[in-house]
């Protein structure tokens, strides 16, 4: 294990998570903070910091060399900020510079400028071992055929779906598609079918094929429970070994007393 790591924080509680785990195993962490994104909690966590924009590439760069460290992990999304910030002259011309156009892509490319600066990249999952959703039943009981059905088609849409404006999530109900994620994230897509009827929906998350596994893997945590019980879904389902669990114990502690299953789920 390193004695020191930089890490680049993104949205959500993920970030405060793996650097809890960091200050618990000794490890220093030298922080970036994407603006309009992190959490200022992560503030009292690390020992230097650091923000940029989420498309300041170069700069970030400068302020990586400036901690020393030459292993860096990517914690946390960017989503507000893709959304907001993407058709801005300034940010057009910095991912046109990357050559890519989806964020999977954008993320694979600052990867790769960052290993030709000398930088080593690793996966946060190194440092949050606990909260890697495992094949199976996770909590709840045993899923039917026709949830395993449903599951398998969900994880198959995404996989294969390259356009930019979609997510690592979708609800579906009998094979078909009830909603999806876009830029904006999970919670919007399901604050969307709050309204609707959607009784034996299943949320599912998983990575696309084009995605880098070392950054923004899908996630749950408290507050995803909460959502789905808003819209009266009661699975979800994980792509296994590639799904996160935020809060882990926790998160599927409450997740069972409100009566939601979660299923790590491999597609066959």
């Amino acid at each position: 294990m390193p004695q020191s790591i930089s890490v680049i924080a993104g949205n959500g509680e993920l970030p405060i998570k793996v650097l809890e785990n960091l200050v618990r195993r000794n490890i220093r962490a030298d922080v970036i903070g994407i603006l309009r994104e992190y959490d200022r909690r992560i503030r009292s966590l690390c020992n230097r910091f650091s923000e940029i924009k989420f498309y300041e590439i170069e700069r970030g760069i400068e302020i990586l060399k400036n901690y020393g460290n030459r292993d860096v992990i990517f914690v946390g999304g960017v989503r507000k900020s893709l959304a907001l910030d993407i058709l801005k002259p300034e940010v057009l011309r910095q991912l046109l510079s990357l050559r890519s156009a989806t964020d999977e892509g954008i993320f694979s490319s600052i990867i790769k400028r960052l290993e030709s600066a000398g930088f080593n990249v690793l996966s946060f999952t190194r440092f949050y071992e606990e909260g890697i959703v495992k094949e199976g039943v996770v909590c709840g009981g045993p899923a039917d055929e026709r949830l395993i059905s449903d599951a398998d088609y969900g994880m198959r849409f995404i996989k294969h779906n390259t356009d930019f404006s979609t997510g690592q999530s979708v609800v579906v109900k009998g094979e078909n598609i009830l909603a999806v994620e876009t830029v904006f994230g999970t919670d919007e897509m399901l604050k969307s079918l709050m309204s609707k009827h959607i009784e034996d929906a299943i949320l599912v998350k998983c990575s696309k094929n084009s995605q880098d596994m070392r950054v923004d893997l899908p996630s749950i945590g408290r507050k995803t429970i909460d959502m789905v019980l808003r819209c009266k879904i009661k699975w979800i389902f994980l792509e296994a070994d590639k799904s996160v669990i935020i809060g882990d114990k926790e998160t599927t502690g409450y997740a069972r007393k409100k009566g939601v299953n979660i299923c790590g789920r491999r597609l066959e």
